[in-house]
């Protein structure tokens, strides 16, 4: 692990900052990573299909319901306590690299201690309304403000950079996650219609900054076969994003490849309905994983997905579930380029 200084923070191009920090194997010397906020009102940092998330005491969020959507969100509750018990009792060599966040408590809406103490600092002009159901798990911590600077720096229009110390003091600026897209090269990255919150990283801006997409690749690799063949799990629509890192130094920060939103999962038999729902699964999700068409990425993610798939008592499925992904490559090619 590198460590950056105050001083060669400072120094650095932003370019260089990223490659060193987006790696995860780097640390920087970070004062503070979440800012304070006055507001006695819990403001929402992030929200997905099924609900709005918020931040409570010790490194702790909320997942509150949309409306209607309390079902989605008990799914969600219920496949991410699956997922991290199966992260947790594989082996070390097939989880190092990635995190699930804890898992705490699922609040119902009768839960009146914990609703008697928090009803009051929701704001009541928005969509989410208290008591609800809630899932709480542990908060990733947003990029710090000197990842969030480069990000505008390295990736965002001429633009977004010349008003970024007021881009960077938005709200949806501030908790920034960033989504590794693989599978997916982007031809207008200097697009004016970008927010930090749920960045997306592609893979030829991953290129341009000189990452180890490989690395990444065989992450997801292994993290999709856990899902599959110990939680027993379709993997649809997860999301594998970098956040930092959970808090070990109070004095420096590093970066972490986080797995999350577990609500579109489903359980799969093991036969060729249930391999059907696997490469719908992959396909359907947002391109986090590299394509057939990228050869050398492609190659490391099929290799080490197999090995670890073995590995986890996969058997047949995972080299026809493989097979299935790249004939169905194969077809969208033909029909993408006539």
């Amino acid at each position: 692990m590198y460590t950056f200084t105050s001083e060669e923070e400072r120094k650095a191009s932003p370019e260089v900052l990223l490659n060193r920090m987006l790696s995860t194997k780097a640390y920087g010397s970070i004062s503070r990573v979440v800012e304070d906020d006055s507001s006695r009102f819990l403001v929402s940092i992030g929200e997905g299909q099924c609900g709005m998330i918020f931040p409570l005491k010790d490194n702790q969020v909320i997942k509150i319901p949309k409306p209607a959507k309390h079902q989605q969100l008990w799914q969600d509750a219920t496949v991410h306590k699956k997922v991290r018990e199966a992260f947790r009792k594989t082996p070390h060599g097939l989880r190092q690299d990635i995190y699930v966040p804890i898992y705490y408590e699922w609040v119902s809406s009768e839960s009146n201690i914990f609703w008697n103490n928090f009803s009051q600092h929701f704001a009541t002009d928005t969509d989410i309304k208290v008591p609800s159901y809630g899932l709480i798990s542990e908060r990733i911590l947003p990029l710090p403000l000197s990842i969030r600077a480069a990000i505008v720096d390295a990736l965002c229009s001429k633009s977004i950079r010349k008003q970024k110390e007021a881009f960077l003091k938005r709200p949806q600026n501030k908790d920034c996650l960033v989504r590794l897209y693989l599978g997916r090269r982007n031809d207008n990255s200097k697009t004016e219609n970008v927010r930090l919150r749920n960045f997306p990283l592609h893979v030829n801006e991953m290129e341009y900054l000189k990452l180890d997409t490989e690395m990444y690749a065989v992450t997801m690799a292994r993290a999709l076969a856990v899902m599959h063949w110990t939680a027993g799990i379709d993997a649809n629509d997860v999301e594998f994003v970098l956040g930092s890192s959970p808090a070990n130094d109070p004095t420096a920060q590093s970066l972490s490849i986080w797995l999350l939103d577990f609500n579109q999962c489903k359980e799969f038999e093991h036969n060729s309905q249930g391999l059907e729902q696997l490469v719908d699964s992959f396909w359907w999700n947002d391109p986090y994983y590299p394509r057939p068409n990228d050869k050398a990425l492609w190659k490391a993610f099929k290799n080490v997905y197999l090995e670890a798939s073995d590995e986890l008592s996969g058997g047949a499925m995972a080299k026809d579930f493989i097979d299935a992904v790249e004939k169905t490559g194969a077809k969208r090619s033909v029909e993408f380029f006539g």
